[in-house]
């Protein structure tokens, strides 16, 4: 299963119980759901992050990436940016793994209660919470 199926079956299976969700547009790199309340959410869906391959001030604001130390790397290195975006949110996603299959972050709100000199410790912990893809 590719990312892009495993972020749809992701979503569904979230919606199982409030059956929020209208539709989702499946497209080449990315989700858009709607909800029947109106709201819209678009997720970018990539293996690796390659710079900044979406538009942080457009209506993305959920981005699935592989769980491996590439996209890691650019998470902590381009940490000063992201950190500024309230609605942002990484999922690194490890669907083979045989624990955990996927950690959250968001760098707005992690960057609030994380003193900056352990971002890069803390965000390694969460990224050996799940099996890493090499």
């Amino acid at each position: 299963m590719n990312l892009l199926d495993w972020a749809e079956d992701y979503f569904r299976h979230r919606d199982l119980i409030l059956c929020q969700i209208e539709t989702i547009v499946k497209n080449k790199d990315n989700l858009i759901i709607r909800h029947n309340d109106g709201i819209v959410k678009k997720i970018y869906i990539t293996d690796y992050i390659n710079n900044f391959d979406f538009s942080l001030d457009g209506d993305v604001n959920n981005i699935f990436v592989l769980n491996n130390k590439k996209n890691l790397n650019f998470l902590i290195n381009h940490w000063d940016e992201l950190s500024k975006h309230k609605n942002l949110s990484f999922y690194f996603i490890n669907p083979d793994s045989s624990i955990d299959k996927l950690w959250i972050i968001s760098p707005y709100i992690h960057s609030k209660i994380c003193e900056p000199d352990n971002i890069e410790r803390s965000l390694n912990s969460l990224f050996s919470s799940v099996c890493e893809i090499k």
